[in-house]
Order: C-alpha cells, then sequence, then structure tokens
C-alpha cells in the first residue's frame, strides 16, 4: 500500500515542481467539485426539460389545430353551395356555412399556440445547453488533467479557469439556463390560462387567480434577497433587480459626484468616490457581494459559530477537538462577540458539558493516562480562556462533589492557583475544589498531594489524615463565613457551599489532634453566638450561619459526647423559620479542656 501511494505522487524533476505539484492537487479537488456541480445542475435541467417538453407538445398538437379551417366545416360549405346551385332546389331559405377562405383563427387560439410554442422552443433550447454543459465540463478536466508535468499542468488548469471567469463565464450560463427554463415555464401557463377562458370563463378564471398567486410568490422570493441580505431565496429574476437597482444608485451617486465637484466646498467628494467605487464592487461581483458585506458587519455570527458548533458535537472527540479551540478563538482579534449568546453558552450550556466530558473521560478505561492529562490540559485551558466560562465551571464541579475530577492532580491544581483570582466568586469556587479535593486524598504524604496539603492550609510537616481534615473543614468554613455569609441562599442544601461542607466534614474528629479540635470548638462558638443573637449580624448572615451549624453539627457532638444538643427532630427543619427558631439549641462549647 505504501508503495502505490508513492507511485500516485508525481515524480518531482525541477525544484518548483513542489509547489506545483501542491496547486496541482488543490486545483483537482476544486476542479472535481465545480464540475460535479455543474453536471448535477445539467441532470436536473435535463430531467424537467424532458418531462415538461413532453406535456407542452402534448398541448400543442390539439391547440395546432385551432388555428385552420376545419375539413369538415369547408365540406358542408361546399356542399351548401352545390344544393343551391341545382336547378329546381329551394336552398334559398338554408343559411351557408362560413366560407373556409374567409376563415380566421380567434386570437386565444393565436394567443395560445404563440406561448406554447415558445415555450416548447426555449424547453428544447434549454436541454440542449445542458448537454452542452455536460461535455463542457468533461471537456475542461480532460484539459486539465491529462498533462503530467506539474508546471505545465498548472499553467493549463490556470489559463482554462482564467478562461471560464471571464468573456461569457459558465455561472452565468447556468443562470441563464435556469432562467430560461422558468420563462418557459410562465409561458406555458400564459397560454393555459388563455386557453381555459375560451372553453369555460369560470375555469380560467380559477386557474389564473392561482397561477397570478404562484406569479406573486415568485415575485416575492425574487425581490427577497434584494430586501433581506441574510435570505436564502434567489430566483434568476434576482440578480437582475439587482443589477438594475445598484445601476440606479450608481447613476444617482454619480450625478452627486459631478455636483459636488462643481459645489464651492466640495468636502463630501471623496465620500462619495468611495460610495461610487462600493456600489461598482457589488455590480461586478453580484448580489453575494451583499451578503458578503452583511456577514462582515454581523456582531453576532462569530458567537452563533461557536454556539450552533457546541449544538452539533457527538462524542467525546468532538468536545475534546471544539475545546481545543476555545482558548484560541476566545482570544483572537478577529472575533465578534455578542455579549447575550456568550453568556448562555458559558454560564450554562459549556460548564456542564465540560465537566460531564471530564467525568466520563477520567472514568473511563479506554483512554491511556497520558490521553487523560491532555484532556484535563484541554479543559483547564478553555475555562480559563473567558472569566465567566472558569466561574460556572467551577461551579458545576461542585454541583456533583462525587465526580472523579476532584482526585486528579492536574485539574486540583489548577484550582489551587485560581484560589487568588480576582472575582471573589471564583476564588471562593476554587477553595471549595481544593478543599473537597484534599479530603478525598487517600495518602496524604504522597509527595504531588503533599505540596497541596501544605500550601493550602499552611502545614509545614502535615499530621494525620483526621487532623488535616479537621483544619481542611476550619478553613473552609473560615473562608466562606468571611466571604459569603451575608449572601442569602448560597449556604441552603443542595447549593455549592453546602455541597462542599457536607463533603468536606467527612472526618473522626476524635482521632484529630487537640490543637485542631479547640481550633474548630472556637469556630463552632463564634457561629453559636451569632446563631443564638448574642452576636449582632445581618438576617441573611444568621440563616446562612445555622446552615453551616446544620452541617458540622455531627463533627461536633462526637467531640462533646452527643450531649446538650439538638434532637433528631430538628436535623432538618422543615422551613427556614423552622430553623431559626431551633437556633437556642446549638450551645456553645463550655468545655474548658477546648480553648
Amino acid at each position: 500500500m505504501p508503495q502505490e501511494a508513492d507511485a500516485d505522487k508525481p515524480k518531482l524533476i525541477d525544484g518548483s515542481d513542489a509547489l506545483f505539484s501542491m496547486y496541482n492537487s488543490r486545483a483537482k479537488k476544486n476542479d472535481e467539485k465545480m464540475t460535479e456541480r455543474w453536471k448535477g445542475d445539467a441532470e436536473g435541467m435535463l430531467l424537467f426539460t424532458g418531462l415538461f417538453s413532453a406535456a407542452v407538445a402534448q398541448f400543442l398538437v390539439g391547440s395546432l389545430q385551432n388555428l385552420q379551417s376545419n375539413s369538415q366545416d369547408a365540406s358542408s360549405f361546399y356542399l351548401a353551395r352545390i344544393y343551391q346551385l341545382t336547378p329546381g332546389s329551394n336552398a334559398s331559405s338554408i343559411p351557408l356555412p362560413p366560407d373556409p377562405a374567409q376563415f380566421r383563427a380567434p386570437k386565444s387560439a393565436v394567443w395560445t399556440n404563440t406561448l406554447w410554442s415558445l415555450s416548447l422552443v426555449i424547453s428544447l433550447t434549454c436541454a440542449l445547453l445542458a448537454t452542452l454543459l455536460q461535455q463542457w465540463a468533461r471537456r475542461y478536466l480532460r484539459i486539465t488533467q491529462r498533462v503530467d508535468d506539474p508546471q505545465r499542468r498548472a499553467r493549463i488548469r490556470e489559463l482554462m479557469l482564467q478562461g471560464s471567469k471571464k468573456r461569457l463565464p459558465l455561472r452565468l450560463m447556468i443562470e441563464l439556463l435556469t432562467a430560461l427554463l422558468h420563462i418557459a415555464v410562465f409561458l406555458f401557463l400564459a397560454g393555459f390560462v388563455i386557453y381555459l377562458f375560451h372553453f369555460n370563463r369560470s375555469v380560467g378564471v380559477t386557474v389564473a387567480v392561482y397561477v397570478g398567486t404562484c406569479v406573486v410568490l415568485y415575485l416575492c422570493v425574487s425581490f427577497a434577497p434584494i430586501f433581506f441580505r441574510d435570505s436564502p431565496f434567489y430566483t434568476p429574476l434576482s440578480s437582475l433587480v439587482w443589477v438594475i437597482s445598484m445601476c440606479v444608485i450608481w447613476l444617482k451617486l454619480r450625478r452627486r459626484y459631478y455636483a459636488a465637484l462643481r459645489s464651492p466646498r466640495p468636502e463630501t467628494v471623496p465620500d462619495i468616490r468611495q460610495s461610487l467605487y462600493e456600489c461598482y464592487q457589488r455590480i461586478t461581483k453580484g448580489i453575494t457581494k451583499g451578503v458578503e458585506d452583511m456577514a462582515h458587519r454581523s456582531l453576532d455570527l462569530d458567537t452563533s459559530v461557536v454556539s450552533r458548533t457546541f449544538k452539533t458535537l457527538d462524542g467525546d472527540h468532538d468536545m475534546d477537538q471544539f475545546l481545543a479551540g476555545i482558548p484560541g478563538f476566545y482570544s483572537s482579534a478577529k472575533v465578534i462577540r455578542d455579549p447575550h449568546i456568550f453568556e448562555r453558552l458559558n454560564s450554562k450550556q459549556l460548564p456542564d458539558s465540560v465537566i460531564s466530558f471530564l467525568d466520563h473521560s477520567l472514568s473511563s478505561n479506554l483512554l491511556t493516562a497520558k490521553d487523560k492529562v491532555d484532556r484535563i490540559k484541554n479543559c483547564v485551558e478553555a475555562i480559563n480562556s473567558d472569566p465567566l466560562l472558569l466561574q460556572c465551571t467551577f461551579r458545576q464541579a461542585l454541583s456533583f462533589v462525587n465526580s472523579i475530577v476532584f482526585e486528579y492532580l492536574d485539574f486540583v491544581k489548577f484550582a489551587q492557583s485560581q484560589v487568588t483570582n480576582a472575582d471573589p466568586w471564583t476564588r471562593d469556587y476554587a477553595r471549595c475544589i481544593v478543599a473537597v479535593a484534599i479530603n478525598r486524598i487517600p495518602d496524604y504524604h504522597h509527595n504531588c498531594w503533599t505540596s497541596i496539603v501544605q500550601d493550602h492550609l499552611g502545614f509545614a510537616n502535615v499530621p494525620d489524615a483526621d487532623s488535616v481534615r479537621l483544619r481542611n473543614l476550619i478553613r473552609l468554613i473560615g473562608q466562606l463565613k468571611t466571604s459569603q455569609l451575608n449572601v442569602m441562599g448560597g449556604f441552603e442544601p443542595g447549593r455549592v457551599w453546602h455541597n462542599s461542607m457536607t463533603e468536606a466534614r467527612r472526618l473522626e474528629v476524635e482521632n484529630a489532634t487537640p490543637e485542631h479540635q479547640h481550633e474548630f470548638c472556637a469556630l463552632w462558638n463564634e457561629l453559636a453566638r451569632v446563631a443564638q443573637r448574642l452576636e449582632p449580624a445581618p438576617p441573611a448572615a444568621r440563616l446562612n450561619t445555622m446552615h453551616i451549624l446544620s452541617v458540622i453539627r455531627n463533627v461536633f457532638i462526637p467531640l462533646h459526647g452527643g450531649v446538650g444538643f439538638l434532637p433528631d427532630e430538628y436535623h432538618r427543619p422543615r422551613d427556614d423559620n423552622h430553623l431559626l427558631e431551633s437556633a437556642q439549641f446549638y450551645h456553645v462549647c463550655t468545655d474548658a479542656n477546648h480553648h
């Protein structure tokens, strides 16, 4: 197989052949796509013109008889004339049939046959041109690909390509074919309406109304891209209307230009000259130029592209590729951002997908350790490229504290690097992620995790596991108390602060060192005084304090023998008011050994 692949490559003799070969390989793909489009258009036209021409011919054969006198009428006329000339016949009272020599075809028959004949001729012309288009496509490929020398082949292809774009461009030929075919259809419909009016007015009116409606819709579709540049609708008439309208605008600008030249203050001449140039460019480049200009000026297309690409992702491979492109996209100076679409994508859709992607990838047995590290790296670089995305992804991770991402060092290190982030929410989310991860570390004396524990908790030497976890819980609650205690609703069950504290409280407090036990009791007493209204605090702070105490009470009870504390019916109060009424049961620690 490799030998066959090498055989397909052109042999390079001259130093310039490499570049010419590169041009030829790309040109071959483009030419094949272009000619396939030509052939596809031609095949569609041939199929339609064949069916349409057969139908028109069938109608035309029956209608052509109305252009000449009926042979039976002529026979009747001559028989009646002979009878009148017969001696003794009383034929003077018998009216004579119309004279065949004075026959005049009805105007309706003339119009009908004229329109149908034109329709049939135009349809057959379209079939001929469609056949020629197929031959042109085959000839173009045969001429541009038959030479083996890279330079000669490139020169021939470039010559043919330039020839197909000037003089009479093939693109215009295809549009001309389509326009002629449309004209043939409308000519047939017009003749059909006249034909029906000749026989029955009611039937003719009914069909005429329907045909008129179709014509109006056709005109609306034709004018749609003129007034709405983003409209996908188009007919051959659209280009003609576009050119005419642009020419009218160009003539008006030209009059303004000469008037400005003759005015005493020609300051507007450069602006008018620029408008003339832009109008000329639109005329020469066609109606698609307007679409390109509108796409260039639109402010929401770039972010819509990202959002739509995100919705079409299928599988982890697509997600990994998408995340790898996020940093470059977000940092690009060419990208125009729509804040509304970006906010919706970064705050709701993307964070959930990132965490799900990480959890699925890291728990997979089909990926190597290196692949998992690479995916974490892609995710980290992606979420770090936008502050809102970073904040919401951290929050989403804390909504699923059982995720495996908390067990991977690279993700936790990145979160630890964000504990000094300028955004207070991101900073607190990062602290919670590190706290949850520390509580799930199996071995605190592992070299990689030891540095995280020491840096985050301020240990010079890492003590036993329960002491580390208790210090971790104390540090987490102290940080959240400082920054989030006055924010309503953050500590309710199911919210991220509650989830983080619930995960961090998993420890055996009896095994912790007395120093850390005393530190915990001091924190408890501070919170209990706020809950019991012994110290002034806003309502939100008091309510959040009660939520914190309800979480860490499972740590406090074993440390104090379970005496003098909340009964079981107060473990989960039914509402906030009930919770505040239960504050009296959160006693302050009075054990002298804990202070």
